[in-house]
């Protein structure tokens, strides 16, 4: 197959889960692939203002699709699409959290707004610039997308609320995506290719975790991380080397692409 595009998931993909820091040659297979004119696509649960590692490395993609497929941004962060969770919706879930110490926090399109702190809060917003995080927003804003921050009994105290009304995917370190209805990576990357005009068999995507797995289905090659989780590897159409062990770099010099 021919592959015009590459997608990469970040937190587990292209930086270690144990230092959280990019790894160099994740960074040297993304700059070798868009040397020879592949675009690059970053496919994170993270939305596009809290990335900061990615530029302090030198990686600059040309499209980032962030809060796990809601927003859609250009190579100069200009949103290119967006989908906002329902005003209602929106206010339930933060009223329900508050009651319950639910540790919650939403992505908005120019910060991550904390409702409810948690222990875990500081380290999932480390070295993010002061101004991104925020325990205030304006009252007409809206989210893209949100995460709950807690334990697997926290996602079941909160999914038995709000069941059917919206997804909670697990993104590892005890972080679970708050996604409206039916959105996710995937739709996020439906979008960007029907806007380039390319069709996903012709797309080689990179992940690590539960919130990659349709992304991974939807393209024609899907790779997980050595190191994934192991609901991400059966749905893998190849397994990695270890994000530490240069999987990206080794995956793409296997299939003779770099």
């Amino acid at each position: 197959m021919n592959y015009k595009i590459f997608i990469f998931d970040v937190d587990g993909t292209i930086t270690d889960l144990k230092t959280w820091e990019v790894v160099p040659s994740a960074v040297e297979a993304i700059h070798m692939l868009q040397e020879k004119g592949y675009p690059v696509v970053i496919a994170s649960g993270r939305a596009p203002h809290s990335a900061p590692k990615l530029t302090d490395a030198g990686i600059f993609p040309d499209y980032f699709i962030g809060s796990n497929g809601h927003i859609i941004t250009d190579k100069n962060r200009k949103t290119v699409w967006c989908e906002y969770f329902d005003r209602d919706l929106y206010h339930r879930i933060n009223d329900f959290c508050r009651k319950n110490n639910l540790g919650l926090f939403w992505k908005m399109e120019d910060c991550d707004y904390i409702v409810v702190d948690h222990p875990n809060m500081p380290k999932i917003m480390e070295r993010l610039p002061e101004e991104v995080v925020r325990y205030e927003v304006s009252e007409d804003a809206l989210p893209n997308s949100g995460a709950l921050v807690g334990e697997q009994k926290d996602r079941e105290l909160f999914m038995s609320e709000f069941e059917g009304q919206l997804e909670c995917v697990d993104g590892g370190l005890l972080l679970f995506d708050v996604n409206k209805k039916n959105v996710s990576k995937k739709n996020g990357i439906e979008v960007l290719l029907k806007i380039l005009n390319i069709s996903p068999e012709e797309c080689m995507a990179f992940g690590d975790s539960e919130n990659d797995i349709e992304m991974l289905e939807l393209v024609g090659l899907g790779v997980c991380m050595g190191d994934g989780m192991e609901k991400a590897k059966e749905k893998a159409d190849y397994i990695a080397p270890a994000t530490t062990d240069d999987g990206i770099l080794k995956t793409l010099k296997y299939f003779n692409i770099l």
